[in-house]
């Protein structure tokens, strides 16, 4: 579990555990609503319903992170590949998993599953949304449909090791035979990413509130809480590396 965190139950055997942190993303997920968006949207709306809409959107945000991780932990766990735990913080989900994939056909495939569990979800919200036409239900889902369909796209994204970075470097390791190539190859595609990344987060910051705009160093150090040394990790969906491939990697991010 990762450290500061506390346990709120388990599910299918996994432990599932909660970061203070993910606390305040959940407040500003329910004040933003409540008091922005949901009242330019919604008018008319008796005031405490804004936010019980709102609460539920964050209630239900984290229940789409969490669907995401088990979808991952699962398909592992099917390969014989054991999961530690789930942890839930500011960024997302980490799942401390003890092995790696043994072939690039079960990376590719525990790597997928996070992202495809998103998609179906936000696909099934959006034919919710078309048959139950209430107003406060078309704001709850439309939202959540939103977060999961984005949240499955932006794992797709080939930024080792992300999801997407994970189905490269197994499209990789199948093409060149080798696991270790592979990585190296994914990971310079993913540091390519994260420039990029950080290049659309810079204007973020310089024109939003920036103590609601983490720097990358901040993200790095908040992400190194969640790990243990040894482990092997999910982070925000994405696969089986070692605490010491993530640091390095976000090094090189930070450091440019």
């Amino acid at each position: 579990m990762g450290r500061g965190s506390f346990t709120i139950g388990s599910i299918a055997g996994v432990r599932i555990g909660l970061h203070p942190s993910w606390l305040v993303i959940a407040f500003l997920i329910t004040y933003s609503l409540a008091v922005g968006d949901l009242p330019d949207r919604f008018r008319g709306w008796e005031p405490i319903l804004y936010w019980v809409v709102a609460a539920g959107v964050a209630l239900l945000f984290f229940a789409s992170v969490l669907a995401h991780e088990l979808s991952h932990a699962l398909v592992a766990r099917r390969y014989g590949i054991e999961v530690k735990d789930i942890t839930l913080f500011i960024f997302g989900g980490a799942a401390s998993l003890e092995g790696d994939a043994r072939t690039p056909g079960q990376e590719a495939l525990i790597a997928f599953a996070g992202p495809l569990s998103s998609l179906v979800i936000g696909a099934v919200l959006i034919g919710i949304g078309l048959v139950w036409p209430q107003e406060q239900v078309l704001a709850l889902i439309g939202w959540l449909a939103v977060i999961n369909l984005s949240l499955g796209v932006f794992n797709l994204l080939p930024g080792f090791p992300m999801d997407g970075g994970r189905i490269l470097r197994a499209l990789i390791w199948k093409v060149r035979g080798d696991p270790e190539v592979a990585t190296r190859n994914a990971a310079a595609v993913g540091r390519l990413v994260g420039y990029l990344l950080i290049g659309v987060g810079e204007p973020a910051r310089e024109y939003g509130p920036d103590e609601l705009v983490a720097t990358p160093e901040e993200a790095a150090e908040l992400l190194a809480a969640q790990l243990e040394p040894g482990d092997t990790v999910l982070v925000k969906g994405s696969r089986s590396a070692g605490l010491e491939a993530v640091a390095e990697t976000l090094r090189e991010l930070v450091d440019g």
